[in-house]
């Protein structure tokens, strides 16, 4: 799989969001990043002020798309704790 990046658009939702939460919370950020060899788009879910919701969000997400199985398609949830921020390590703050 190759990766995938993020387009302005996604990032501008983002922002949005993140402007409408808040500061000094936890933020769960939930992707699916798809397969750019097999044209399977990438996905910004949500952003969720818990892991429970989070995953919740994904699990929902899977069934609704028939993706429970999908190899083209890879899930991540990430815990950041601080917006405005740029993480240059991602795999640090993966929750699964």
């Amino acid at each position: 799989m190759v990766p995938v990046q993020i387009t302005l658009q996604a990032v501008t939702f983002i922002n949005r969001i993140i402007k409408k939460i808040g500061m000094n919370r936890m933020y769960f950020v939930v992707l699916d990043l798809g397969c750019s060899e097999c044209g399977e788009s990438s996905n910004v879910l949500g952003i969720y002020t818990s892991q429970l919701k989070a995953k919740d969000a994904l699990t929902k997400y899977k069934k609704v798309h028939h993706l429970e199985n999908d190899l083209d398609h890879e899930f991540f949830i990430y815990k950041i704790d601080e917006l405005n921020k740029i993480y240059h390590n991602s795999y640090e703050h993966i929750v699964e």
